[in-house]
């Protein structure tokens, strides 16, 4: 989060997420009607871009456990090959 007046505020994480709070919500509804329509208003004078079609996300699958294991192996080979060629 960069730096600004309010930047304490978010500690001690430093996130935008603020914790719920008995705090006073002091802000006029006519003022958040008027940054939202300013908001809506900006936001319909960007461009639009062509869009990307959805496509199908793969699941998540797990490595199987032959192939863990065969990447085990070949990490600890290595490291003991590289242990041996120190020692020389």
């Amino acid at each position: 989060m960069p730096y600004n007046e309010y930047y304490e505020y978010f500690g001690p994480d430093y996130t935008l997420h603020v914790a719920p709070s008995n705090m006073e919500n002091q802000n006029a509804r006519i003022y958040l009607e008027n940054i939202k329509a300013k908001l809506l208003e900006n936001l319909s004078k960007i461009s639009h871009t062509p869009s990307v079609p959805f496509q199908e996300r793969p699941p998540d699958t797990e490595m199987p456990e032959q192939v863990y294991m065969h990447l085990y192996i070949i990490k600890n080979i290595r490291v003991l090959q590289l242990k041996a060629s120190l020692r020389k």
